[in-house]
């Protein structure tokens, strides 16, 4: 169902989010701050994708947000939200969900197309590796002060390292090879991302994108005219998402 958020007429976006690993999740249902809110270039309709590192279905969700932002690209604002749902008391070894997650991966793979690599399903059977958002969550939100422009292909990358590569997202590592292939000093990154500021920060983006009104991930939120509507909640084909959010335009 279609669902409605009111905000200040001059407002427009919250910051990045959705699904805690492979499932289309849900938020812990705590009590939440207002949202942070910023001001699209020329008020331009914003398409917020809200999302989570961890997230299987955001994973393969990605080709169809990829297509939305080349055909829509001079009409809305992009803006990639994570959700945080690995966290807290979620962050429990990989082998907690196995059953569950490898369901999930073939009915990703049969609906969407999607492939995960044999070193995740590796890391899967050995089944120690710590789901957490936090990281990849805290990494996301240093590219988005760093290269903004790139955060929506960064959180992509980070889902290939992990269901595709089977690297491991816990792993400072992981970041450093990926500040290289981004173009990013190593030095500046890792000052940033061990930083108490961005932790803040992260952990601030899961309560605005709690806030946001989706029960699901990944999802789609569009804000414009001083309205927030759920456009998407769950993976959907590229042509009905297309047009829903062209019709809401």
């Amino acid at each position: 169902m279609t669902k409605f958020l009111h905000i200040a007429p001059l407002l427009a976006l919250l910051t990045a989010a959705c699904a805690a690993l492979l499932t289309i999740g849900q938020a812990d249902p705590t009590t939440t701050k207002k949202p942070t809110t910023i001001e699209p270039e020329e008020r331009r309709p914003v398409l917020i994708y809200a999302m989570d590192p961890m997230c299987g279905w955001c994973y393969s969700f990605f080709p169809v947000v990829q297509q939305l932002r080349k055909d829509l690209a001079g009409r809305v604002e992009f803006h990639v939200m994570s959700a945080g749902l690995a966290t807290g008391s979620r962050v429990v070894p990989i082998r907690r969900h196995a059953a569950h997650i490898k369901h999930a991966t073939t009915a990703i793979e049969r609906m969407t197309g999607a492939k995960f690599g044999q070193p995740f399903h590796a890391l899967l059977e050995e089944g120690s590796y710590l789901n957490n958002s936090g990281p990849p969550s805290v990494a996301l939100m240093v590219i988005k002060d760093l290269q903004p422009q790139a955060a929506l292909d960064y959180g992509h990358r980070l889902q290939v390292s992990f269901f595709f590569d089977g690297v491991s997202l816990n792993d400072d590592e992981t970041y450093l090879r990926l500040a290289d292939e981004f173009e990013i000093g190593r030095e500046e990154f890792m000052r940033r991302f061990k930083s108490d500021t961005y932790v803040q920060k992260a952990e601030q983006e899961f309560r605005d994108t709690r806030a946001l009104g989706a029960d699901g991930f990944p999802a789609l939120v569009l804000v414009n005219n001083g309205r927030t509507q759920v456009v998407t909640t769950g993976y959907e084909a590229y042509a009905s998402v297309s047009a829903k959010v062209n019709e809401l335009l």
